[in-house]
């Protein structure tokens, strides 16, 4: 039967109560026939991103799934009321709205609103078109014409983030920073900026869930069409040692330095040795192909595993997890920088480093990667190490295109919010967001909430002149807490400075086995101080004594005591707080030296040994 919009209009305003679901499909009409999506993309009361809206039309989300698929974005939620005059009514639309607001996805640009006398459409991204009120039709004698007039943004030609993409990739800042995360004071706001706080903070949330996902899949994607070549270079290394190894024991045994690309192993005689320098030098040839992946191989691989004792078979999972939660939590640090003014008026993954980067993109053929690396050797100037190089950052030497995608998608996504308005209860537990309980447990890694964190804080009586350690503090759960109870929330009401918490940040010390993990560590607490520029301009950002790649239970030898964690491993601390790993017994003894083994076996300082056989928890108890 022929689409006509009077008879679709009709049957909207002469909708019973009770007969809300007899509006579903005039309405997947009107957003068919004359708002121009396509069939398959509407749906009605079909779950999507926030829940099951009355009706759904989707548009392109600019990303593809593992299978090439591109993937779809809920555009345009709608819910539908037989109520006259619900939504026409200020009140009881903003009521309304302030329940049905789950529906609305990382990407949703509209909510509309439909009911027998009228239909509202709200803007939920921003001030994409400067669009701030809502579009109010009266559905009484309204012509075709007034209809799609009235309604122009929401057609399908202007749907998708790609539309929006190309802007944002041509430098137009409309959305940047435009979605504050800054809690009205309720007393005071109207029920509208409160339910658009909650949306931002809700989409705030998705979006780093949202952008995780894609990232993780893209990187582990990465990594799996290198993994033959992975092989490869660790077959032709093996069969070097195995060539050149001096006792049986030795089998496979070879040497990689990944800054010069040379292998060695242990030749015996002249004759072997001269062979040695020719197959060392052929096998360098061979690095110098695919450097990136040459280091991945032999060197970053190996020693992530070594560090997290990741079987074989969750290695692949684990490490391109572990490197997408180290992108994403980088970029989230950039973009503090860039809205707090750090970088003055240079964006760098926004507006217009994005903008700058497109012409190197096109001529060069390259990844985002290359715009990151140059981002984060600008921001290392402000905070190095948070940028220093990690063998997660093998993706700065891949040209990956649908990498490239995840990447920028991420910049995008995160360009929306304004960054000098995220802060406390809004960071707090976000490293929740990054990584699922089932990841974490594969790393021997459990999650305390900030809850209990902070009620073990309180009941140690932690003060402004203790000292801490968490010699396992993962992202920085306790720290963060320490920090609040000790300086942090008096900053916060204006009973300190600045000055204080420098001072603070000296009496606070972590440590962790895992790479990111340290960095997530430091980077939430600078998020912390961030917003106090002009102090931070005028004395600096503090020195976090928050190291990595370190097993806390290992002994100190010269040489070890000399470095960062030396400092750390003092016994100056009134307090010990954290979460230890819980690691198998068999795992734990392989990961502790003869001298470490003595030790807690020997015991010290008139304290009864311990097996050094006993799982990693109770180790850490001990020492």
């Amino acid at each position: 039967m022929a689409f006509s919009f009077d008879d679709t209009i009709i049957k909207l305003m002469s909708t019973e109560r009770g007969k809300e679901a007899a509006m579903y499909g005039p309405i997947r009409d009107l957003f068919i026939h004359v708002l121009g999506y396509p069939v398959a993309d509407v749906d009605i009361d079909v779950t999507g991103e926030g829940g099951r809206p009355d009706v759904t039309a989707r548009a392109p989300s600019g990303l593809t799934d593992a299978k090439g698929k591109a993937v779809k974005i809920d555009w345009i939620v709608v819910e539908a009321k037989d109520e006259r005059g619900c939504f026409l009514s200020p009140t009881h639309r903003e009521n309304i709205f302030a329940k049905k607001a789950k529906y609305i996805g990382t990407n949703t640009a509209w909510f509309v609103m439909v009911e027998p006398e009228g239909i509202i459409a709200r803007q939920v991204t921003g001030n994409d078109f400067a669009v701030t009120n809502d579009i109010e039709l009266v559905l009484g004698g309204i012509t075709r014409h007034d209809f799609e007039n009235q309604l122009e943004l929401l057609k399908h030609k202007f749907a998708g983030v790609p539309n929006q993409l190309k802007r944002f990739r041509a430098g137009d800042t409309r959305l940047i920073a435009s979605e504050k995360l800054n809690r009205p004071d309720p007393a005071v706001s109207s029920i509208r900026t409160m339910n658009r706080y909650w949306v931002a903070r809700k989409r705030f949330f998705d979006s780093v869930r949202e952008i995780t996902a894609h990232l993780q899949s893209a990187t582990r994607n990465a990594l799996e069409k290198q993994w033959p070549e992975i092989e490869r270079y660790r077959k032709l290394s093996d069969e070097f040692g195995e060539k050149y190894k001096e006792r049986e024991r030795d089998k496979g045994k070879w040497k990689f330095n990944p800054h010069l690309l040379t292998i060695e192993a242990k030749p015996r005689g002249p004759e072997a040795t001269r062979q040695h320098h020719k197959d060392a030098l052929a096998l360098r040839q061979e690095f110098k192909k695919n450097p990136a992946v040459a280091r991945l191989s032999l060197d970053g691989l190996p020693n992530f595993q070594s560090r997290t004792g990741a079987e074989d078979k969750n290695l692949p999972e684990l490490f391109s997890i572990e490197t997408a939660n180290l992108i994403l939590a980088r970029i989230l640090l950039l973009r503090f920088f860039e809205d707090n003014g750090f970088f003055g008026p240079v964006k760098y993954v926004c507006n217009g480093g994005v903008e700058a980067f497109q012409k190197m993109r096109e001529y060069f053929h390259a990844s985002y990667t290359r715009l990151l690396e140059e981002a984060y050797r600008h921001a290392s100037q402000f905070y190095a190490a948070a940028f220093d190089e990690t063998e997660l950052d093998w993706v700065l030497g891949m040209n990956d295109q649908a990498l490239s995608n995840a990447i920028e998608w991420a910049m995008y996504q995160l360009s929306r919010y304004d960054f000098t308005t995220v802060k406390g209860d809004i960071l707090t537990g976000i490293y929740d967001r990054f990584m699922d309980r089932s990841q974490r447990k594969k790393l021997g890694e459990f999650y305390t909430p900030p809850s209990i964190a902070r009620y073990i804080v309180k009941r140690l009586g932690i003060h402004r002149d203790s000292r801490v350690l968490d010699p396992a503090c993962g992202s920085g759960t306790f720290l963060i807490e320490a920090y609040r109870a000790m300086v942090g929330d008096d900053i916060d009401r204006g009973a300190a400075e600045y000055s204080d918490a420098l001072d603070t940040f000296t009496r606070i010390a972590g440590n962790d086995l895992n790479t990111f993990s340290s960095v997530l560590a430091q980077i939430q607490l600078l998020w912390q101080i961030l917003g106090n520029r002009t102090e931070i301009e005028r004395h600096g950002f503090p020195d976090i004594m928050v190291t990595g790649k370190v097993n806390s239970l290992v002994k100190l030898n010269q040489e070890s005591s000399l470095e960062r964690f030396g400092e750390i491993d003092q016994p100056i601390y009134d307090a010990v707080i954290g979460n230890p790993p819980y690691v198998r017994a068999e795992r734990s003894a392989q990961e502790l030296d003869d001298a470490t083994i003595a030790e807690f076996e020997n015991g010290r300082d008139g304290h009864k040994g311990i097996s050094a056989k006993r799982n990693a928890y109770t180790l850490f108890i001990y020492r």
